[in-house]
């Protein structure tokens, strides 16, 4: 029986993966010539729907996505050695980071055989393990999810052969960077971002995994969910 929490969480997920084939409009593009004009206009279009209807993150939602950010700073794949889990949990007694990514490898359950998380989070349900508190300042999970729809366009249009920041000797611009500024300038609002600061968006997320990705960890048991959704 789910837990209302859980549902949400799960409801929360497979409402992303639903929208994931507009995000992933390049599959359908791979073997087409696509122009920087056209591009703009089509990630100018995944942008505008998805921008302002991000997926619900609060509670549970909000500390998975927190935990990813923080993900690949202290695991090498979704499957990480025992090693690695042990360095985390010494590591999160004061680092939220590493708390945060330990809950979201917790949650995907790709390290269930690990006797150390075992007890992590058993002592954590005890009540015995602590959250460490958060750094002052300006949140590193601000924006999360602009970024993850600003790195995922980029990838798509790596896809088609743009690369995805400007060449020292380009004298054109129409680099992935570009593309996605020019449709976020097209978007208007106070949403136009400069081509620095989206490839300042690269240069800090582009080594994480997109939320698609993730969510194939899921993949069997989202058919069921999206398939059952009414009756959950």
């Amino acid at each position: 029986m789910l837990t209302p929490e859980k549902k949400k969480f799960l409801n929360m997920v497979a409402d992303a993966l639903e929208r994931k084939d507009e995000r992933k409009w390049v599959d359908s593009r791979r073997f087409e010539p696509v122009s920087a004009a056209s591009a703009v206009v089509k990630v100018t279009s995944v942008l505008r729907q998805q921008w302002d209807s991000p997926p619900d993150t609060s509670d549970r939602a909000f500390r998975f996505f927190e935990g990813l950010t923080f993900f690949d700073l202290y695991f090498s794949s979704p499957s990480p050695s025992e090693a690695e889990i042990d360095c985390a949990i010494s590591r999160a007694e004061k680092e939220h980071s590493a708390f945060a990514a330990l809950r979201a490898l917790a949650a995907m359950r790709t390290a269930a055989k690990s006797a150390s998380l075992a007890t992590w989070q058993q002592n954590w349900a005890l009540g015995l393990v602590t959250e460490p508190p958060k750094p002052t300042g300006r949140s590193k999970t601000a924006n999360l999810w602009r970024d993850y729809l600003i790195v995922g366009q980029l990838k798509e249009l790596a896809k088609l052969g743009f690369s995805v920041q400007r060449s020292s000797a380009s004298t054109v611009e129409e680099s992935a960077c570009d593309i996605v500024s020019a449709a976020t300038q097209a978007l208007g609002d106070g949403r136009a971002m400069t081509y620095q600061s989206v490839e300042g968006i690269w240069k800090r997320r582009g080594h994480l995994p997109t939320f698609d990705a993730v969510g194939q960890l899921f993949e069997s048991l989202f058919e069921t969910i999206l398939a059952n959704r009414g009756t959950l």
